[in-house]
């Protein structure tokens, strides 16, 4: 006897060292169980663990077991998720709405009006509302936008943008939203300005028969006016793109400049004319007032110029005027040194 209960103590003792101890965790239900099974698969079954096609488990179930290992099974269930108004059975071991975004293959931000925060629980409805993603360009910038938005109008109006009756939206605000679409809204404003410019004077040139042909002489400066202009502007995202005159004011008239043309002639005969070092449009003559214009041609060529009579002179035998060296030089060159001429005022 004493020798059998030893062989069962013994077969007992191998059968329990054999065994490895095992954590199973369904649907976070835990129990501990001891298993001589070598994979997951086989502790599952051993325990009376029957798995559905969709259920999950971790580790996978042709994974080895070892002492301390612990198995976790999730149970799929059945959700009726209505996606753009379609209706289908999704079933998932997730928790949340966001699970079931992830199983059908769309991101968060795919999904419009669902939290994916939301639990799931028997008999959940999870409905689903797939957006358009649209390019909105408005105000200086850019962003893409998720919208369920059916028109461009109805687009803009959930976005907060404002539009005024001037403002242009491309497409049109009744047109329908397409996925990948552009809406550029461009601001249009239109509004007055005044600006003053000035105005320009003419000349005006009268004949003079008190002076010497060829001299001119100013009588009256002339002025610029002012001129107040009131525009209509256009403006679009800013920029000015139109300008209409409304307006203008003469706010100070121009005045013009008003110059004497000297018609006199009098002709004084002829005679020799040399030049010496005077001031610039001056001349020497012996007997004609200071400040007289005469006019001096030259009889070879026909070249006149005026000079003003500054000096006195000259007191060579036959020569009847001296110029400056510049006077001379309009009519005939320095190396002449004296020539004939026609003498005027």
């Amino acid at each position: 006897m004493v020798v059998v209960a030893s062989a069962f103590v013994a077969a007992a003792l191998w059968w329990w060292l054999s065994q490895v101890s095992v954590t199973v965790a369904v649907d976070g239900d835990r129990i501990s169980v001891r298993t001589r099974a070598s994979t997951v698969a086989g502790v599952l079954e051993g325990n009376g663990v029957a798995l559905e096609v969709h259920d999950r488990v971790s580790p996978p179930l042709e994974s080895s077991i070892a002492e301390g290992a612990e198995i976790t099974v999730t149970r799929a269930q059945p959700i009726v998720v209505e996606l753009n108004g379609a209706k289908r059975t999704v079933w998932t071991t997730g928790a949340t709405v966001g699970a079931i975004t992830k199983e059908l293959g769309l991101s968060d931000a795919e999904i419009v009006g669902a939290d994916p925060l939301t639990p799931l629980g028997e008999g959940t409805v999870v409905v689903l509302r797939q957006g358009e993603t649209v390019t909105l360009a408005v105000d200086g910038s850019e962003r893409l936008f998720l919208t369920q938005a059916p028109t461009v109008g109805t687009l803009l109006r959930d976005a907060g943008i404002v539009l005024d009756g001037d403002d242009e939206v491309v497409p049109a605000a009744d047109a329908p939203v397409t996925d990948a679409a552009r809406i550029e809204v461009t601001r249009v404003e239109t509004g007055l300005t005044t600006e003053e410019h000035s105005m320009s004077f003419s000349t005006v040139r009268r004949d003079d028969a008190s002076l010497l042909r060829g001299v001119v002489r100013t009588v009256q400066e002339g002025r610029v006016g002012v001129e107040r202009v009131e525009y209509r502007l256009t403006r679009r995202d800013g920029a000015v793109v139109e300008r209409e005159v409304v307006r203008r004011t003469v706010v100070r008239a121009p005045v013009n400049r008003i110059q004497a043309v000297g018609t006199k002639v009098n002709v004084s005969g002829g005679g020799k004319a040399s030049w010496y070092s005077g001031p610039a449009g001056t001349c020497a003559h012996r007997t004609l007032p200071f400040g007289t214009q005469v006019s001096v041609t030259n009889a070879g060529n026909g070249k006149s110029v005026v000079c003003r009579v500054a000096d006195r002179g000259p007191f060579v035998e036959g020569r009847v005027i001296d110029l400056s060296h510049d006077t001379f030089s309009q009519i005939a060159s320095p190396s002449a040194g004296v020539i004939s001429v026609h003498l005027s005022w």
